[in-house]
């Protein structure tokens, strides 16, 4: 999935060589964010790892083998999918199958300098009469020892003889759906998602290269769905999930290589969801939908703890928080009307009531025109928030001055405006441009352990001015579709400085400018696929942690930044090849980073993280 994101325009991905961070439009979430600012769905149901409203977006989240396409929002869209869909949204659509029975098995194996790998997926599916189901696994395993740490500038920590060590990942996922569907009855399905996160992070912020450090996360949710037209024009939708994670037994955090002591941690959930939603087809031109939905999580509050080789265990910071209830009820209204088939009108509110942070209002409105067949105009306005997770609320250290909860924290708060235009060029041709200004409020940061305080803690400290011009092209002629993007953006962070009071600073993290495409081109008479893409991504500044070590006096105004970088992938695949039997075999090569580009992602501990070298994978596929 995260390979996936990498050619939205607007997105950039961070990798710290165990998790993806996604960043949007100027914005980034920070340490240990991985990807919180957005909101990630499966048919419409949150899958976040809720303790940290952490998003998993690597071969744990989903078998690809399911997956129809990916619906992205770039923008607040609180108003209609509530808490979380602070910064944009991804709605994964899974398939339906539609034949008698069907299925495929796929292997594939992976090569770099510091990368070995492998992994395997099983999928299968089938229909009889008004019944389908589809069902799908995918394990893998790779090796990525003996990449070194990048210094920050100035300070030399480590040496190039300092690399990691026994850093493997093991994700693995299953999904499946059963769907029913009759005319007068209506539509049933159930589907059940597991995802497990499995790696030795060798980079993470409070420790690198201990060799020991695995994080291991259980994530899996169970729902049902009922929809029906209750009339011509009066439709009900009705879903009930269970959802539950937990680090695993393999879990262990370690802060040092002293082989006598780890680091464990109690922290995980177990939750409802449940939803209806009613929508009313006024005329034809004018629809009404209005919702209802309700989350209970009972949350294990996340505490860590020290334990010996004797099997001694003592809570850090002497701090047990034990459990919390944490619901959510949300109703939300939305209508669409069309006074004519040029203009069109969106309008949504929502209203959520949390028993922990209060109170919520957010409003949604759009319009588009067709000023003709070739040329569309839209204009948007919306806000959303993101509920602080609860671990950012309770949480004991790891390790002195590390990160602790803040329960006095509050929502984060987004509001946008969006004008685009798009441009049909020909026959073969696609052009839109949108342009935003975002405001963000109460933005969560983590702050730095000086002066009376202690601990690293999360804080809504920062305001947020961003805007931006994100340039989108497609063509497809013939055997040939290709895409380029392009996108730039200004964000401006003002934060209170304890000398100079209330300062203004360009974000950290995040490229002002990217350069995406892409192109594909089927070679029918060979069976071939030829694929090639690449992407720009301009300089960022670093972490405001790793600042504070570029200069501690100035850290705040004197930022060092990391270098922009290019990088280009190749892919040669077959197409409609039967080599094993009358059912489609496919082969595919990819070459990652073909010039073998050296770059590297913000850290957050006294050192900046490798990107990844060039590598090579070859998949095989065939369906039966």
């Amino acid at each position: 999935m995260g390979e996936a994101l990498q050619s939205v325009a607007g997105i950039n991905l961070l990798h710290d060589r165990f998790q993806y961070n996604l960043g949007l439009r100027g914005i980034n979430g920070g340490m240990r964010s991985w990807s919180r600012i957005v909101k990630v769905m499966i048919d419409g149901q949150p899958v976040s790892y809720r303790p940290s409203s952490e998003n998993f977006l690597g071969n744990e989240l989903i078998p690809l083998s399911v997956i129809d396409r990916i619906e992205i929002i770039r923008g607040p869209a609180s108003a209609l999918y509530g808490s979380n869909a602070f910064l944009g949204v991804i709605n994964i659509v899974t398939r339906r199958s539609k034949l008698e029975k069907w299925g495929e098995l796929s292997m594939h194996l992976g090569n770099s300098k510091y990368l070995d790998g492998y992994g395997s997926s099983v999928t299968v599916g089938g229909k009889s009469g008004n019944f389908d189901f589809i069902a799908a696994g995918v394990m893998s395993r790779s090796d990525q020892s003996g990449v070194s740490p990048v210094n920050v500038p100035g300070a030399a920590l480590y040496r190039s003889d300092q690399y990691s060590e026994n850093e493997i990942s093991r994700p693995r996922s299953v999904f499946s759906k059963f769907h029913y569907e009759d005319e007068r009855i209506g539509q049933f399905n159930m589907q059940f998602n597991y995802q497990s996160l499995d790696s030795f992070g060798e980079f993470q912020d409070w420790a690198v290269l201990t060799h020991n450090n695995r994080i291991s996360i259980h994530n899996f949710h169970l729902r049902s769905n009922y929809s029906r037209e209750l009339s011509d024009n009066f439709t009900g939708k009705f879903s009930l999930a269970y959802a539950q994670g937990q680090p695993s037994s393999n879990d262990e955090l370690d802060t040092d290589t002293d082989p006598s002591t780890r680091i464990s941690r109690d922290v995980g959930y177990r939750g409802i969801d449940v939803n209806a939603e009613f929508e009313y087809r006024i005329a034809q031109n004018k629809n009404l939908t209005v919702g209802f939905d309700h989350t209970t999580d009972i949350q294990d509050l996340q505490t860590h703890y020290l334990n010996y080789s004797n099997s001694q265990k003592f809570p850090l910071q002497n701090l047990e928080y034990g459990e919390k209830n944490f619901t959510n009820t949300g109703v939300y209204l939305q209508s669409i009307y069309y006074p004519n088939n040029s203009l069109g009108f969106t309008a949504g509110l929502r209203y959520d009531e949390h028993n922990i942070y209060g109170n919520v209002y957010n409003l949604r409105l759009a319009s588009v025109y067709q000023l003709s067949g070739a040329i569309y105009l839209k204009l948007l306005y919306g806000s959303s928030y993101k509920a602080p997770s609860s671990v950012q609320l309770f949480s004991n250290y790891i390790l002195p001055q590390g990160v602790v909860g803040n329960p006095g924290l509050k929502p984060e708060k987004a509001k946008t405006l969006e004008a685009a235009i798009g441009l049909r060029l020909g026959a073969n041709l696609n052009l839109n441009m949108n342009a935003f200004v975002n405001r963000i409020n109460e933005k969560v940061e983590l702050v730095l352990p000086l002066g009376h305080q202690s601990n690293i803690q999360p804080e809504n400290i920062a305001r947020i001015n961003s805007a931006g011009l994100e340039i989108e092209a497609m063509h497809n002629y013939r055997h040939l579709l290709s895409y380029a993007n392009v996108s730039f953006q200004k964000s401006v962070s003002e934060k209170e400085h304890p000398i100079r009071g209330r300062i203004r600073l360009d974000t950290e993290l995040f490229p002002s400018y990217m350069f995406k495409f892409g192109t594909n081109y089927r070679i029918t008479n060979y069976h071939l696929n030829l694929n090639l893409e690449g992407r720009f991504t301009d300089s960022r500044l670093s972490s405001e942690i790793n600042s504070f070590i570029f200069d501690p006096t100035k850290f705040r105004t004197e930022r060092y930044e990391l270098g922009s970088y290019f990088l280009m992938d190749f892919t040669i695949s077959s197409n409609s090849l039967k080599l094993l039997t009358d059912k489609e075999t496919t082969i595919a090569i990819k070459v990652y980073n073909i010039f073998d580009e050296e770059y590297s992602y913000p850290g957050f501990n006294d050192f900046d993280i490798p990107g990844f070298e060039r590598r090579l994978i070859i998949n095989f596929t065939q369906a039966f």
